[in-house]
């Protein structure tokens, strides 16, 4: 047919989309390239801007069925397309899928791409769209997904808005590499020919990257056609500075450390940023009926800075009681790990107010920092509401050693804990207040502009379109009277003290920031019904019997095993109680082995488990290897040893004797969820997702898959699948899927997800008795203020 009368623009499936006599070719060469890229016939694609199906005629019949989605907001070109080039009949074997919006909505799929193209849509755009749709692209992209986008090079950059067409915009280089950063993709240009645009490579993760060798092959020439004579003589301009197509874009990568004391909204603003595109981590804490959305909290931060706390004898209920002396550079590795995928992202944990200098002095010019204040009394309410919850749903044994308990046994504890935190968090701001941004939880849950701030302040490129995640009824923002009653004067007005300082400098308030306080039902044990009261002091009665027998002085000498046999010594070393075990008393075990079982396969790996339990990797590996070399030839050791090096951040190492066990024994379950662990951690979700249905496809939904899997997949918000999962489960009387589906319901419906955490409990704990619990737990506690409180909320919770 003739289209020659035709002119791009004219109201014709191949004119409205640009010039009708390339229809053809512009078709073709966006399949050639994808097809150079690695596109195959399994990989799920989305063309973005699809219009008339000028691509996706090729890629609707090459693709398997339902592999291809196609958005274009002008229903009529959709409609022509299939009627003039594709045929209803190829619809019905292929199933394609389209939609029609205009916001470059790419969620609407429900599904990961390993392929989006989007041709001559960036040339079109205005600065207000594009941040939205790179963003939207970001979290529609599997982690080693391409996008392949074409912009207009210009000399100078468009300043306008909107939608705008048919004329074109255009933009620098740096313009295109700076929307690339902010949205956390990698950008590299192409050398592919296009007539009149260019086309650009984004990724996710830095090992799709494309090397100068690869690119020479990316060339799009075409033969024997005077048209298209320059696609022969394509060049990348700029070629000598690397950095723009070849490396991450790193001296413009930009991190946000979203921090503030417990229980102030971290959670739920960091599910705010991750929504908005901003990238949190690679093996995020799931959720629970505390944070019912998530935590948001990388494994790998807390793992950091617990281990710096545990080095200074500490812990997370850090309150001064000793100086912190932090090892330089231990965020060195994480921060390259997290560049080397993502241009821009984020970490989240309360404990990071606790390193905010080291934070600062590793990120250099990189890092700004989103601090969410509460006031100390609601802070003190959410932590003591949390831990009664858990305890009157649980009833745990062993609590003398119980940390939770300790905000009840030392009531000022908590308050010092916030002091300790946001007195770091105040003096940081004060001096890096270009790089500070404090935001109220209260300002939070009335609709605070956070991202717009974020963005206006930080340059973050994060999407502000996205639904907040933030609901009212979450937020418990009053405090019982029972808290400040049980704080000295002094105390108190300390933490008043730094509050207002700290309002002074917040940038997003409420107008009203004052502690609101209600009385709580009980505020003194003769307020408590008669029988539970009657109940509960009558057991506190027979075991103050039996306290004044006086204890044995507990020891902490090694209690050593009563025979010197290899069978004996194995046996002792697997069941010794790891938890207390000191350095000192670690080298004396060692010692004795060496003296008395210096050939013994067993004993050296039992002493290598009880090494790696402590994480002391080192000495782990040392005795691994020498129980290898003593004739121990158990694919797991090869698993330890994988697991071993992990956490001495050795990759290379931790993935070859993972990958080790694996061969060595495909049939055993835990050895895909090891490597999955590693490759999570590593940036690698795609391929660790891939590695537990490879497990799965051969072992069926063993527990130990299908429990990493569901977690994985929760933590993306693929809700239909972990149902799915679930069901197919093996082992479906085992506790940890319950929780697995309470965790579903609470993200799916927070009001029925507590509905079926309160049910499951009350099965756990039926047969148990409270009375007997309680007065247990009250011998550790010796304010009279502090067991009205306890007693209350666990009294409230259980009835």
């Amino acid at each position: 047919m003739d289209y020659s009368s035709l002119k791009p623009g004219d109201k014709h499936y191949r004119a409205y989309i640009g010039p009708p006599l390339q229809y053809d070719f512009m078709g073709a060469t966006q399949f050639r390239l994808l097809c150079s890229l690695g596109l195959r016939a399994h990989h799920q694609v989305l063309d973005l801007g699809c219009g008339s199906l000028r691509a996706g005629r090729f890629l609707i019949n090459y693709l398997e069925p339902e592999n291809y989605c196609g958005i274009e907001p002008n229903k009529w070109l959709i409609d022509e397309g299939i009627k003039e080039q594709v045929g209803d009949s190829l619809i019905a074997i292929k199933k394609p899928r389209f939609d029609n919006n205009s916001e470059f909505n790419t969620a609407v799929f429900g599904q990961k791409f390993d392929f989006i193209i989007a041709q001559s849509i960036f040339s079109h755009t205005g600065n207000d769209l594009i941040p939205g749709a790179l963003s939207n692209i970001y979290k529609s992209l599997n982690d080693n997904g391409i996008a392949l986008l074409t912009f207009i090079k210009g000399e100078k950059d468009f300043d306008g808005d909107g939608w705008i067409y048919p004329e074109c915009v255009e933009f620098t280089i740096p313009k295109i590499y700076e929307f690339a950063a902010n949205a956390g993709l990698q950008v590299q240009e192409l050398p592919w020919y296009h007539p009149r645009q260019t086309w650009f490579y984004f990724i996710k993760n830095d090992e799709k990257k494309l090397s100068s060798e690869e690119l020479k092959h990316l060339s799009g020439a075409v033969l024997h056609d005077k048209t298209f004579e320059k696609s022969l003589h394509v060049k990348i301009e700029n070629k000598q500075n690397d950095s723009l197509h070849d490396k991450p874009v790193n001296n413009v990568s930009k991190t946000l450390i979203c921090t503030g004391f417990h229980r102030s909204a971290t959670s739920a603003t960091a599910n705010y940023l991750n929504n908005a595109g901003l990238h949190m981590g690679n093996e995020l804490m799931g959720n629970s009926i505390s944070n019912p959305k998530g935590h948001f909290e990388d494994w790998a931060v807390v793992r950091l800075h617990d281990e710096q706390l545990a080095k200074n004898d500490t812990d997370w209920q850090y309150h001064d009681e000793v100086s912190l002396d932090i090892e330089p550079d231990f965020l060195n590795k994480y921060i390259k790990l997290r560049n080397s995928h993502h241009s821009v992202w984020g970490v989240k944990d309360p404990r990071a107010c606790l390193f905010l200098n080291e934070w600062s002095e590793a990120l250099e010019g990189q890092g700004n920092f989103l601090f969410v204040a509460r006031h100390w009394s609601s802070c003190i309410e959410s932590l003591l509401h949390r831990h009664s919850r858990e305890f009157a749903h649980q009833l745990p044994e062993n609590l003398e050693n119980d940390k939770r308990l300790e905000f009840w046994r030392k009531p000022d504890l908590a308050a010092k804990m916030w002091l300790a935190y946001t007195q770091r968090l105040l003096a940081f701001a004060k001096k890096h207040p270009n790089k500070s941004l404090i935001v109220t939880q209260r300002a939070l849950f009335n609709g605070a502009p956070i991202l717009k701030t974020l963005n206006s302040k930080f340059k973050l490129g994060l999407n502000e379109s996205v639904e907040s995640p933030i609901e009212s009824k979450m937020l418990r923002d009053q405090a019982s009277t029972l808290i400040p009653d049980m704080l000295s004067s002094h105390l108190k007005a300390r933490l008043e003290h730094v509050w207002q300082e700290l309002l002074e400098r917040v940038e997003l308030r409420h107008t009203n920031e004052d502690a609101v306080y209600f009385t709580p039902e009980f505020t003194s044990i003769s307020q408590l019904p008669s029988s539970f009261r009657e109940a509960y002091l009558s057991k506190c009665r027979e075991l103050a019997k039996e306290s004044n027998t006086p204890k044995e002085a507990s020891t902490t000498e090694i209690t050593w095993p009563k025979e010197k046999t290899e069978e004996v010594v194995t046996h002792w070393l697997s069941k010794y109680p790891r938890k207390n075990l000191t350095e000192a008393q670690l080298t004396q075990v060692h010692n004795f082995i060496e003296e008395h079982f210096p050939l013994s396969a067993n004993i050296w790996l039992e002493m290598a488990k009880v090494y790696q339990q402590k994480a002391c990797y080192n000495e782990a590996v040392s005795c691994f290897q020498q129980a290898v070399t003593l004739g121990a030839q158990f694919p797991y050791i090869n698993m330890h040893l994988g697991q071993c090096y992990q956490r001495l951040d050795k990759p290379v190492e931790a993935c070859f004797y993972l990958d080790k066990a694996l061969k060595q024994n495909p049939n055993n379950a835990n050895f895909y969820v090891a490597k999955a662990q590693f490759l999570i951690e590593r940036g690698e979700g795609d391929s660790a997702e891939q590695c537990l249905r490879n497990g799965i496809d051969l072992l069926g939904y063993l527990l130990p898959l299908v429990i990493k899997l569901s977690d994985y997949l929760l933590n993306k918000q693929r809700h239909k699948e972990v149902g799915t999962l679930l069901d197919f489960c093996s082992d479906q009387s085992h506790p940890a899927l319950s929780s697995l589906r309470n965790r579903l319901a609470l993200q799916n419906d927070y009001d029925k997800g507590v509905e079926i955490y309160h049910r499951e409990f009350k099965k756990v704990v039926e047969e148990q008795s409270e009375f007997v619990w309680l007065a247990k737990a009250v011998r550790f506690i010796d304010s009279g203020a502090s067991e009205v409180d306890f007693l209350g909320r666990i009294y409230s919770l259980r009835s």
